[in-house]
């Protein structure tokens, strides 16, 4: 039987070729990417070292930069391969990128509970942020042809299938592939990087480590294409919005009626404040998410308050049938002026 990839109904995969490993190049290679009409830009690349960073790249620049602009590219990075006891690098810790780890898929039917994270995923955070967001699979992907350690793909020689080895290299594009076919049967979320990230994170239910809201190695869990999507068509379950500082928190998103027992997540997601491709990249906002039920001033179910990271996650079961308001509050608002895309999403399962 035919096997699809992640991008079998979605448009044409664009090669952006750099002339060399500059950055630079590198990002003249994006740069004509967009302008042919790519949407999302899978990058499997960045600096190999240990050391902590003490700032930002022009790639991560880059990165955070256009994502904010017109025509609102989803930027994904591997993470690296230095493993768990690396500091993540640039241009992997771009706050507006999405950062994918890598997982070995054992392919064990019908569960996926002897997954593991590949060791070489390097997961170590930097500046105080949550990354990687979610992870992919990087290794050990048993198919029907092949019992060998790494990825089945296309090769250059005959049989022209092989193994083409493992990584987080191998894992970005997974992620990629997946933003392009949310986009590709949503158009609407072509100007809504935030909330098509938002979706993915909501979606990536596979929980290979650690607690499965948010843990180091594999941040929110492995991605889920087929929840992906089902958000996604359901408009109900999805928001893209501005914020401004002046914006009340209760309004800003829809109540949803959610059944007892069921097992929630919410994904809030906003971005950097970067006004030129080489000034500040800061955070001009802290936002806090609160999930309540009944009404907007019933009690709190759950919260998520992280201080560096621009998005926030809540996970839990519904404790009895009715609706449920989620949240928005202003922690902190730098500048006054600035308006904030907000994505926002919701996994019921």
């Amino acid at each position: 039987m035919p096997y699809h990839g992640m991008l079998w109904s979605s448009p044409a995969v664009l090669s952006a070729n750099a002339y060399d490993m500059g950055e630079s190049s590198l990002i003249q290679a994006q740069d004509w990417a967009i302008a042919q009409g790519a949407r999302v830009i899978s990058n499997s690349w960045g600096f190999s070292t240990c050391t902590a960073p003490t700032s930002y790249s022009s790639s991560t620049l880059y990165a955070d930069y256009v994502t904010l602009r017109s025509p609102y590219p989803t930027i994904v990075f591997s993470a690296g391969n230095t493993g768990p006891s690396c500091y993540m690098q640039n241009p992997a810790v771009a706050f507006n990128a999405i950062t994918v780890g890598s997982f070995n898929d054992r392919q064990t039917a019908y569960n996926w509970l002897d997954d593991d994270m590949a060791y070489s995923s390097t997961s170590y955070n930097s500046f105080g942020r949550d990354k990687p967001e979610v992870a992919a699979v990087g290794a050990h992907a048993r198919t029907a042809t092949s019992s060998g350690p790494g990825l089945m793909s296309t090769i250059i020689a005959s049989p022209w299938i092989g193994d083409i080895g493992t990584g987080t290299s191998f894992a970005s594009p997974a992620v990629a592939g997946l933003a392009a076919h949310l986009r590709y049967i949503v158009p609407t979320l072509n100007t809504w990087p935030e909330t098509t990230k938002a979706i993915i994170m909501a979606s990536a239910t596979h929980n290979i480590e650690g607690s499965s809201r948010l843990s180091d190695r594999d941040g929110v869990g492995g991605i889920n294409a087929g929840e992906a999507i089902k958000i996604a068509k359901n408009s109900r379950l999805w928001q893209g919005f501005t914020l401004t500082k002046g914006t009340g928190a209760a309004s800003s998103f829809t109540p949803v009626y959610l059944t007892k027992g069921e097992k929630v997540r919410m994904v809030l997601v906003w971005n950097s404040k970067i006004t030129s491709r080489t000034g500040t990249d800061t955070l001009n906002a802290d936002l806090d998410l609160y999930v309540r039920q009944s009404s907007t001033t019933g009690p709190v179910i759950a919260s998520s308050t992280s201080a560096s990271n621009n998005f926030e996650i809540v996970e839990f079961v519904v404790p009895a049938d009715g609706m449920y308001y989620p949240q928005i509050t202003k922690f902190r608002w730098t500048d006054a002026a600035w308006i904030e895309n907000i994505g926002w999403a919701i996994d019921i399962q």
